[in-house]
């Protein structure tokens, strides 16, 4: 159980940012390993898919807790945290469909 309060002021935790693009048709991912911290906060997420008609999804999760969001639409979309995580992270950008490339930002911080 998470006992700290999660704001969505500016942490004091240094903000790190992973970013990923994927090839044609293609997964991307990006690992966020939790290492000495109680947990991870995910601040912002910015994905897009160009190309095609798109069937994708977003998936976060560290094994227990998941956040899944389906995609249909090219295009740039924006979520805010934060969302809390206990354990190492990845998150998953799926394939897009034929002709379809993705890509992925997170911002996030390690909490203790």
């Amino acid at each position: 159980m998470i006992t700290k309060q999660i704001s969505s002021n500016i942490p004091a935790q240094a903000i790190g940012a992973k970013s990923a693009v994927s090839g044609t048709n293609a997964d991307v991912a990006i690992s966020i390993a939790l290492g000495a911290a109680a947990f991870i906060l995910i601040h912002a997420i910015q994905f897009s898919y160009t190309g095609g008609t798109v069937t994708g999804e977003l998936l976060i999760t560290d094994g227990t807790l998941s956040f899944d969001v389906e995609v249909t639409s090219v295009g740039a979309v924006f979520l805010n945290g934060p969302i809390p995580f206990t354990a190492d992270v990845t998150a998953t950008l799926k394939a897009g469909g034929s002709g379809v490339t993705g890509k992925l930002n997170l911002q996030y911080t390690l909490e203790n």
